[in-house]
């Protein structure tokens, strides 16, 4: 976990950027999936993905390095017209599969644009997807 002083920093970062951002909303957003499903620096079975009010969050003690990080909330990142996901490795075929399912558990299950949601993946990513071919 980061020192009292990172996390201090990063609650007025994410105030400061939720200010900024206002009523803001975004035409694309381009994510990455980690292979637990994470998006953006929201992470499953993380307070990070509890549901907020609030737009931008501190993400304390995260699971990947570094451990105090700034994020959009799923709920922000929802209200994006569009939001492509950039998917690619074997590693991340579990989380595309759920991805695709809708699985509630990972916020990539559940993040989606309010008008169209676009997934651009690699072969080894779509390996456990089928693609109805």
């Amino acid at each position: 976990m980061g020192s009292p002083h990172e996390y201090q920093d990063a609650e007025v970062a994410a105030e400061a950027y939720a200010r900024q951002l206002g009523e803001t909303v975004f035409d694309l957003c381009l994510l990455g999936v980690g292979p637990d499903g994470h998006v953006a620096s929201v992470f499953p079975d993380h307070e990070s993905f509890a549901p907020s009010t609030e737009s931008v969050i501190a993400v304390v003690d995260s699971p990947k390095p570094p451990p105090v990080r700034v994020s959009l909330t799923v709920e922000r990142l929802m209200t994006s017209r569009e939001i492509w996901f950039l998917i690619s490795g074997e590693d991340k075929a579990a989380a595309l599969k759920e991805l695709v399912a809708g699985t509630p558990t990972i916020p990539a299950g559940l993040v989606r644009g309010s008008q169209e949601t676009i997934v651009w993946c690699d072969q080894d990513a779509a390996s456990s997807v089928d693609l109805g071919a």
